[in-house]
């Protein structure tokens, strides 16, 4: 055979070849929740249960509509779907999301999508940082979007651009009495205008004069391209090659933009002497300065510890288990409190999945260990009790796993604590705020109470002042008849 008729073979052969490998990978990767015996959608080769969108057929929103009213899934708290070869665990009962994303949300902490980290606008996006910036973004945010914030401040600017919208309705209309509107541009302009005012504190006047700069970027911005529409399907549905390909969520010009527009704001508000805006570039403002001036004391202070640190600091841990376990909930792990489980309605085929197997093992002294035992894996080692008398003794040997389980439960205890007091941080800024609309409020209240008094003395001296003019009057008809009949007489 010569080497013509090989290529020409092998040309021909290697897309039936591909196609072959394809469909076996398919069938192994798609029986993974039928291995977990868990209801689920079969899903087609390559674009697993994406397929229309990723065809463009249909929204996201209406994908995600579709997969969760699917008959396979009807009668299913939670399901399996594949995102193109990767199984993702659908939830619909709303006290299981409950359960997943607020009582145990120290667990799943950050979304699956994610942008490259050097991005310096996308990776910090609020929707794809990961936790630790995510809580910080947040907490910030919560300052802004507080219900005092949302009445006092953001409503009457809203009712401003209303006004602004109003005028280019009458003004559309006024040449002529029909006139064709599109509406898409119209709320376009709305929605610029308004983010512009409420959150950087700048009037763009979209509305007023029918275009503005801050208008032409966001067309630019959602102009969709197929190098864009690409770019979305790494951030989304490949997140892992995000850094490798460096997906950067905004174009270049947009970036460059919103640094000019953001810098020349701050100038004028800082040359004005502007440092109490409530918006939302205010708060970040704010915070850019205080994180500044916090990096500048941090990166002089912080010092490694050493080995030996390390060691005493070990030591004096142990020192204080027995105390520690006095206090602890659970004697003997340190778990912490307990945390309500909520899952027991459903079946069990279905807690395997949300819930790794937790079994007890007795604990065996190293005199009896053999060396098959010594092979165990980090997993099972994870799972070792530790017993009470490991917790308070004072002798020198401890179990094999000891720090690494205490490690462990120590770190979920702090993790929930940790998010309590998170939201107990949120509280306290949402309960401050009500309480400096309350102080308005009431000073508005008493302002009016002490007009009120005024309006209501005013019209007790009036009456009193007629009840003196009537007196007056009845004095003055009584002595005009004694005048008349003296006279007569």
């Amino acid at each position: 055979m010569s080497s013509i008729q090989l290529f020409v073979t092998l040309t021909l052969c290697a897309p039936l070849l591909a196609s072959i490998l394809i469909f076996i990978y398919h069938l192994f990767s798609s029986k993974y929740w039928q291995s977990k015996n868990l209801p689920f959608i079969q899903p087609t080769p390559l674009f697993g249960n994406l397929r229309d969108l990723l065809f463009l057929k249909i929204s996201f929103g209406e994908q995600f509509l579709k997969l969760h009213k699917h008959p396979a899934l009807s009668q299913a708290a939670v399901g399996g779907i594949y995102i193109l070869n990767k199984p993702a665990l659908l939830l619909r009962d709303p006290e299981l999301i409950q359960l997943l994303l607020i009582k145990n949300f120290h667990t799943f902490r950050n979304r699956y999508e994610a942008a490259d980290q050097n991005d310096e606008f996308g990776a910090l996006t609020l929707a794809l940082a990961k936790y630790p910036v995510w809580r910080a973004s947040r907490l910030q945010l919560c300052k802004v979007f507080t219900s005092g914030q949302l009445r006092d401040r953001m409503y009457p600017l809203m009712l401003h651009i209303a006004e602004d919208l109003e005028k280019h309705i009458l003004k559309t209309f006024s040449p002529v009495s029909e006139a064709i509107i599109e509406v898409k541009e119209l709320c376009s302009l709305f929605t610029t205008d308004l983010t512009s005012l409420v959150h950087f504190g700048v009037h763009s006047e979209g509305l007023k004069n029918g275009h503005s700069e801050v208008r032409q970027q966001t067309i630019e911005l959602f102009k969709m391209s197929c190098y864009k529409a690409v770019k979305f399907f790494v951030i989304f549905f490949l997140p892992h090659f995000a850094g490798m390909l460096r997906v950067r969520v905004f174009p270049q010009s947009y970036m460059e933009f919103i640094k000019k527009f953001t810098n020349e704001i701050r100038k004028r508000r800082h040359t004005l002497q502007m440092s109490e805006t409530h918006d939302l570039l205010g708060t970040l403002l704010r915070y850019y300065e205080k994180m500044s001036g916090e990096s500048v004391t941090n990166s002089v202070c912080v010092r490694k510890k050493s080995a030996t640190e390390d060691e005493e600091y070990l030591k004096n841990q142990r020192r204080t288990l027995q105390i520690v376990q006095v206090t602890a909930t659970d004697g003997k792990n340190l778990t912490g409190r307990p945390i309500v489980d909520k899952l027991n309605r459903l079946k069990s085929n279905y807690s395997d999945i949300l819930t790794p197997k937790c079994k007890e093992t007795e604990s065996k002294t190293p005199e009896t260990q053999t060396n098959s035992q010594c092979n165990i894996d980090d997993h099972e080692a994870a799972k070792k009790t530790i017993i009470e008398k490991d917790l308070t003794s004072t002798g020198d040997k401890l179990s094999e796993y000891y720090w690494e389980r205490l490690a462990i439960r120590r770190q979920e205890a702090l993790d929930v604590t940790l998010e309590e007091n998170q939201q107990l941080q949120e509280r306290i800024e949402c309960l401050r705020g009500e309480l400096v609309t309350s102080q308005k409020l009431f000073e508005e209240a008493k302002n009016l109470v002490e007009l009120l008094k005024e309006i209501l003395n005013d019209k007790e001296e009036e009456q009193a002042k007629q009840k003196d003019a009537m007196l007056f009057e009845d004095d003055e008809t009584n002595s005009s008849i004694t005048t008349n009949s003296s006279s007569e007489e």
